[in-house]
Parts: C-alpha cells; structure tokens; sequence
C-alpha cells in the first residue's frame, strides 16, 4: 500500500498524471460490485484491503491525518513539554 501510494504520488509531481489503478468512489463501487458478484471471500478481501491502505494512509504525517498528531505527540515526547497551541492550530 505504502510503495503503491509512493509511486502514484511520485508520477503525479514527474509525469502530471495519475494511474488507472486510482479511483474514487464511484471506482471502489465498481470493484465492491464485481467483488459481490464473485463471492463472499472476494468481498472479504477487499474489505481488508481497503482498511488495510486507509489505516497505513492515514498514519503519514501530513497534519490533517492522525500521522500528524503521531508527529506533535512524538514531538512532546522528546521535549517534555506540548508544542505551542496557536502553532498546532496552524499546522493543522
């Protein structure tokens, strides 16, 4: 998930152009209705591979995901004391 995620970002800023493998929600629809279409261990297995690349993009330290408080928490951590609120607020 994370290389996938890697390479789509990397074209995206060298060739300007995203994969056919990226799709919204209207994308993920289309593959949950081919998934139903061939049985419940398909539908299983794209279940867990969504949460699966949800969960490990979430934890990039971009600000606005969980990454980003991982990374003020972490941090705190290492100074023993809370980053400035009025700076958090704005990186958020």
């Amino acid at each position: 998930t994370m290389k996938m995620f890697i390479d789509v970002i990397f074209n995206l800023f060298t060739q300007f152009e995203l994969s056919e493998q990226v799709s919204g929600p209207v994308g993920i629809a289309s593959l949950t209705h081919q998934a139903t279409q061939s049985g419940v261990i398909d539908v299983l297995k794209l279940i867990a591979l969504l949460s699966i690349s949800l969960g490990a993009i979430n934890v990039i330290p971009i600000p606005a995901l969980d990454g980003g408080r991982f990374l003020s928490l972490f941090f705190e951590m290492i100074t023993r004391k809370k980053p400035n609120m009025e700076w958090e607020a704005r990186i958020q």
